[in-house]
């Protein structure tokens, strides 16, 4: 994080804060045998365990708008929300068997997503009441991803060999490409008008237009592919390899192909956070008699540390308290007794 100083004249005594630059883009997975969902950044480093204890992690999906994740846990058969940070868990869909990760419509405040073990797609406001099916009888379906453009859903059946699109209301259900080994998670490129697909059953990448017409072949020899994403912007594909432990990325025609991540147990479904970067801010600083309160901007569901020293030429920050999570794109803290000429302040996004 590099810090600048802002200099702010606050009573009779000069008050110091630091600001940084707040982390871009972001990578976020669930590990199938570990049970956790983790976070680094798009280069792989800076590596963050979010959430432990997940019985068959599918996901997460991310609502940024409002610093929200969800996830798919196969194995109790719920879906479960939190912050983007890990905390405030809770679920919003049980009993109903392996659900993968839910498709987010946050304009119309619904989730969609499949059940693999009852052959379903489904769906729900994103509190879980007014729970629907809007198709039946499928092979083994896995995690739905939506067209809110074209106001359709896409997903592979795995068991069946088959990738399809229904509309959002569960009319037109059409099946788009059959004869395929063990496809397993789709992404959209909406603007270009592909699709992208894992297909472990040949260890490969494909690709085909939104009706299935002009399949590819873009990446071969992958260890059972499972998790897949784009980031259209820079022209790059990001997938994992559940068997090898990996998560890799290349060019969107499969060129120029790297493992950014190694050592992972089983990772699943791979989530892009491409919001654009912003500074974090320090918005305002006031003293009254020996209070002090600051006010900085920040992303909803993330974490941050107000920290502060009297004597910038000493090594450590003091926390200011504990770390807290945003519930708004406004944060406030309060230094409730300073009896010093000077303080200096900053706030530090965790990871």
């Amino acid at each position: 994080m590099q810090n600048t100083l802002k200099t702010i004249l606050v009573g009779l005594g000069l008050f110091f804060a630091a600001e940084g630059e707040v982390q871009s883009a972001s990578l976020y997975w669930g590990n199938i045998s570990a049970g956790e969902i983790r976070r680094a950044n798009l280069d792989g480093t800076g590596q963050k365990i979010l959430v432990t204890g997940i019985d068959f992690v599918l996901g997460p999906t991310l609502d940024l708008e409002h610093g929200k994740m969800y996830w798919g846990a196969a194995g109790s058969g719920v879906i479960r929300q939190a912050n983007l940070d890990g905390t405030g868990q809770k679920t919003i869909i049980s009993g109903h068997g392996r659900p993968g990760s839910p498709a987010l419509d946050l304009v119309n405040r619904l989730m969609y997503w499949n059940n693999a073990g009852s052959g379903e797609v489904r769906r729900a406001n994103l509190d879980g009441t007014d729970q629907q099916t809007l198709v039946h009888g499928l092979d083994d379906p896995h995690a739905v991803v939506l067209d809110p453009v074209g106001g359709q859903l896409y997903w592979a059946n795995f068991g069946g060999g088959t990738i399809h699109r229904v509309n959002v209301d569960g009319t037109g259900h059409t099946t788009l490409i059959k004869g395929l080994a063990g496809p397993n998670l789709i992404t959209l490129d909406i603007a270009g008008g592909k699709m992208y697909w894992t297909a472990q059953g040949t260890g490969d990448i494909r690709r085909a237009n939104f009706d299935g017409s002009e399949p590819e072949i873009l990446i071969r020899g992958q260890n059972f592919p499972t998790g897949i994403s784009l980031d259209v912007s820079s022209g790059h594909i990001y997938w994992s390899n559940v068997d090898g432990g990996d998560i890799r990325r290349a060019r969107l025609d499969g060129t120029e192909p790297q493992i950014l991540i190694k050592g992972q147990a089983s990772p699943a479904i791979v989530t892009l956070d491409l919001s654009t970067p912003h500074p974090l801010k320090i918005q305002s600083i006031s003293k009254s008699d020996s209070a002090v309160t600051l006010n900085w901007n920040a992303l909803m569901g993330r974490a941050y540390q107000v920290q502060f020293k009297d004597d910038l030429t000493g090594a450590n920050w003091t926390n200011l308290g504990g770390r807290v999570t945003a519930t708004n794109t406004t944060m406030t803290a309060g230094d409730s007794s300073v009896n010093k000429p000077e303080r200096y302040y900053r706030v530090q996004l965790l990871p």
